[in-house]
């Protein structure tokens, strides 16, 4: 197992790209995805998502948001959505496996991560928890 971190401090208003990048020694699939933030998102749902040289990691529809019933549960946003997103006024949320593209994120590639909209959450942690292919 390997564990992805990156860290901002200051969110910002979104649009960058943030934190390291890392290089893959061995071939993974993604297991988990966490967002956490010590200042909630204020004015909607902050947006970010992951990259395998490129491109998402998550299928088309991955999503939290603010408008589910409950905590931490999933709703379908949309056809061209690839962003996983912290609820306005949520700290923390976890995301599964099955919402990944299923891919294989190849050795030798470069994976990134990117605050799309940051909608005023701050001291922002992203973990993507990987498991070795075949493991």
């Amino acid at each position: 197992m390997r564990i992805l971190t990156w860290h901002d401090k200051d969110a910002g208003g979104g649009g960058q790209r943030f934190g390291p990048s890392f290089y893959l020694e061995t071939d993974y699939v993604p297991a988990a995805v966490r967002l956490e933030a010590e200042k909630a998102p204020l004015d909607g749902d902050m947006e970010v998502d992951i990259f395998d040289d490129g491109v998402s990691i998550f299928d088309d529809h991955a999503s939290f948001s603010s408008q589910t019933a409950h905590k931490g549960s999933l709703t379908r946003t949309g056809d061209v959505n690839t962003s996983v997103s912290l609820a306005q006024a949520q700290t923390e949320e976890e995301l599964a496996a099955n919402d990944f593209t299923g891919d294989t994120l190849e050795k030798g590639s470069w994976v990134t991560c990117k605050i799309l909209n940051a909608r005023g959450a701050k001291n922002l942690t992203v973990h993507l928890e990987l498991m070795e292919f075949g493991e």
